[in-house]
């Protein structure tokens, strides 16, 4: 397995003990690489659900064909408003 070095403060070593002393991990390492893992899946799922600029322009111009307003006019009308 391909190796790197990290650098890690004392409260994460502390940490990733604590999840070896108790048995939820086999070694500090384990712990580390299940928490990029993680790390990682998360990521992947908040960009699904994000929308590229492309949808947002697409998505605007259809509103702004139904109300007749674009979406600065919307925001400038909503802070006159206020």
């Amino acid at each position: 397995m391909p190796m790197i070095s990290v650098d890690i403060s004392n409260k994460m070593k502390q940490m990733t003990g604590e999840l070896v002393k108790s048995g939820y991990y086999t070694s500090q390492s384990e712990a580390i690489r299940d928490a990029l893992r993680e790390l990682y899946f998360s990521i992947q799922e908040k960009n699904k659900k994000m929308m590229t600029l492309e949808e947002v322009r697409d998505l605007t111009g259809k509103i702004a064909k139904k109300t007749g307003k674009t979406l600065s006019k919307t925001v400038i009308q909503s802070k006159d408003e206020d």
